[in-house]
């Protein structure tokens, strides 16, 4: 399904379980397309995806990213990484309180060998989407101002909020708050079994042209299944018409049993 997903054009991979992650990986799976990890990550099991992951979208805390640091400078490398932030203080979830974000980058910001790409939040299932807005109008917010700072060691560059259904929800509260000048690039949508991960980070130049390129192939994929569906069915009618039509002119009895299926 990855090497599928691939040559349909998907641009960057990602993975929400370390297992699953190595299998693939020695399968040759991700071959080509960066990798990225995007699941909740023990520290015990940092170790396996260093040298293999262009970057972990889950670090919730300073202790993992230390750790992430750790092994990284055996490696050789730096690692990049998002901050996890749970924007909506989730007992259920983990993540960097919001209050707490500017100490923790402070911290993180001196590891020699972990770069900071950006933020990641999972807001909470609120309806109506007025609820909705406060969290991904926050996690813009806080965006914006930590790339003001210009801490050391730090590009704010990549804006990971929301699941697939958040996609243009998402996409306009952030281009709406940078301004059309500084609009925003749709990096990649990606699947990883039941959970979607839609990224999106600034761009100077054609973001909401991209943007909408990408939503409209989205939308032709959806036309295109619904089109074939109903045509299949046009055409399984018109063969049982046909069958019916042939046995009433025939005088043959004809056992028919429907199934529909919608």
């Amino acid at each position: 399904r990855v090497r599928a997903a691939i040559a349909a054009g998907v641009d960057v991979c990602g993975e929400n379980r370390v297992q699953e992650l190595l299998e693939k990986y020695e399968q040759h799976a991700y071959d080509g397309k960066p990798l990225h990890f995007i699941g909740t990550l023990q520290t015990n099991k940092v170790k396996y995806l260093i040298g293999k992951v262009s970057m972990i979208e889950s670090v919730s805390s300073v202790k993992l990213a230390k750790v992430i640091d750790k092994e990284a400078a055996k490696a050789g490398i730096c690692q990049d990484i998002l901050l996890e932030l749970n924007i909506g203080r989730e007992e259920s979830k983990l993540g960097i309180d919001p209050d707490e974000i500017d100490s923790v980058i402070q911290q993180v910001a001196q590891l020699e060998h972990v770069h900071v790409r950006g933020l990641m939040a999972i807001p909470p299932k609120t309806q109506p989407n007025q609820e909705k807005t406060l969290y991904f109008d926050r996690m813009s917010q806080l965006f914006i101002d930590i790339s003001a700072k210009k801490y050391d060691n730090i590009t704010m560059d990549c804006l990971s909020m929301g699941m697939s259904a958040d996609y243009f929800f998402a996409a306009d509260i952030h281009a709406r708050r940078n301004g059309c000048a500084d609009a925003l690039c749709v990096i990649h949508l990606c699947r990883s079994d039941q959970r979607d991960v839609l990224r999106l980070a600034s761009g100077s130049n054609g973001g909401l042209r991209n943007a909408f390129f990408c939503g409209l192939h989205r939308l032709c994929d959806i036309l295109a299944f619904f089109l074939c569906h109903y045509f299949i069915t046009f055409l399984s009618f018109t063969s049982l018409a046909s069958t019916i039509i042939s046995s009433l002119t025939t005088n043959e009895s004809l056992p028919v049993t429907f199934c529909f299926t919608m």
